[in-house]
């Protein structure tokens, strides 16, 4: 079984539909991002906060969960820097609280979904805290046997259009180096699970912008498949049918 975190939200709604097809799913989620809704009815959904160890202890407990991936490291600029207090403690510390629960549980399985949005202060700013928690991930997973990966790609206006209630703005930047559609960035997660459990311990990185897919390219079989036109409709449907 997979544990989802963070996947109320709009990447990681679309990889636990995916996930669906090939088995049980339980979804832990705040849904200080995310939406209820967006999350299919074949899925377990439990509500509660990447840093409360007791919840997440339980849910291992209850669950035969052999693998967990991470979405729920939140990438809001206006957290990161009006409020970094909260975003420490959601981001570092919550990881942190997720790791040790996972070691003392003996799931030895992880995969960090690491979205990072470019150019401008702010957004490198933001992309420093993200690469503290892949660094992190990958110190912790080496010292304790355990088995990780990250996958890297451009939280780019198709996504945050959706989120912010403007699918419009995917046609904002149709030059982006990130521009990926949803559903090949789920695609991409997909993969990057089952390379993870085939290849125990070991920790990977992975990149699906343009400078660096080589990387997943080759390796997993990786290549997009939609156009811009179907992935405005992606985030406009999902921003529509996930409302409370």
């Amino acid at each position: 079984m997979i544990l989802v975190v963070g996947g109320a939200g709009f990447v990681g709604s679309h990889v636990v539909n995916l996930l669906l097809e090939k088995g049980p799913v339980v979804v832990y989620d705040n849904l200080s991002t995310g939406h209820r809704g967006a999350v299919d009815e074949r899925a377990i959904f439990i509500e509660g906060e990447l840093s409360d160890q007791q919840r997440l202890t339980q849910i291992f407990t209850l669950f035969p969960v052999h693998t967990v991936i991470h979405f729920a490291a939140s990438d809001s600029v206006n957290e990161a820097m009006g409020n970094p207090e909260y975003y420490y403690e959601n981001n570092v510390g919550g990881t942190l609280a997720l790791l040790k629960v996972m070691r003392a549980c003996r799931v030895r399985n992880i995969m960090l979904s690491s979205a990072v949005m470019a150019c401008s202060e702010e957004h490198e700013l933001l992309q420093g805290q993200k690469c503290m928690i892949e660094q992190m991930l990958e110190v912790y997973t080496k010292a304790y046997d355990m088995n990780g990966s990250v996958l890297r790609y451009c939280k780019n206006t198709s996504i945050q259009g959706s989120v912010s209630g403007n699918p419009e703005a995917a046609i904002e930047e149709p030059g982006n180096r990130g521009f990926n559609n949803v559903s090949d960035v789920a695609n991409a997660h997909v993969l990057v699970l089952e390379a993870l459990e085939r290849e125990k311990p070991s920790f990977r990185m992975y990149d699906l912008s343009e400078v660096s897919s080589k990387n997943i390219q080759p390796e997993l079989r990786w290549h997009t498949e939609q156009n811009l036109n179907e992935m405005i409709e992606d985030a406009w449907n999902w921003h529509e049918n996930s409302k409370c």
